[in-house]
């Protein structure tokens, strides 16, 4: 397979541009976002027949619009953290229950193979969950057929290693190459921002991130974090 490893502060002209971008498009969406969301809880209440079916679409369009704003948010606050003590298990698990009805839609099995005991690692709890929501959900849009995701923690050289493993189309080695360069993207609506900043992310936390992929042969996604302990 292909791989590529993200060290430290990849691209990190064009995550300060994203950075910017994010800031001042999310203090400008966040009103009328919050505002059309409580008229539409006020329609959804009062309506019936046909117009109940536009504003339930209305409603779900105001909610992919809190989605983007969150990732906005994230984007402009990645390099905010604040860190505790926390056992990663426990966030992955977090992370799969967002996702596990994507998962059951999309006729994707979801499996977890824990080879550590409680692994702690000093993180801040709120991006590291993001963080494993997006290399999930990642996992499950290259899988339009269904198929089996992996998620798997181990320790290697005494870090901890956790892998994302999926069964879907893979990336070849120029798509590799562009991974984490932001506003570059291969999904019709992805905005190129992901990958880059899920790599500043794992950097914050003092680890890596490794992609390793072929066409037609599924991804293997290693992220690397230093242990706190260890328990046999």
């Amino acid at each position: 397979m292909t791989s590529k490893t993200f060290s430290l502060s990849p691209e990190a002209q064009g995550i300060q541009v994203a950075e910017q971008l994010a800031s001042a498009i999310s203090q400008d969406m966040q009103f009328p976002v919050e505002t059309l969301k409580e008229c539409t809880q006020v329609l959804m209440k009062k309506s019936r027949g046909i117009n109940r079916k536009y504003i339930d679409l209305i409603h779900e369009e105001v909610e992919r619009l809190e989605i983007l704003l969150h990732e906005l948010i994230l984007v402009k606050d990645y390099h905010n953290l604040t860190f505790h003590s926390r056992d990663v298990q426990l966030i992955l698990e977090d992370a799969m229950i967002v996702l596990t009805s994507q998962a059951v839609f999309n006729n994707i099995t979801m499996h977890i193979d824990y080879r550590l005991n409680a692994p702690m690692v000093h993180c801040d709890e709120a991006h590291l969950r993001q963080e494993f929501i997006n290399l999930f959900k990642n996992a499950i849009e290259a899988m339009p057929d269904g198929g089996y995701l992996m998620i798997r923690t181990d320790v290697e050289d005494n870090k901890l290693l956790v892998e994302v493993i999926d069964e879907g189309v893979g990336m070849g080695a120029t798509v590799l190459d562009q991974l984490g360069t932001p506003f570059v993207t291969t999904k019709p609506n992805g905005k190129g921002l992901g990958i880059a900043i899920s790599s500043e992310i794992v950097s914050a936390h003092a680890g890596t991130i490794e992609f390793e992929s072929k066409p037609g042969q599924g991804t293997r996604v290693k992220i690397y974090l230093p242990l706190l302990n260890l328990k046999p």
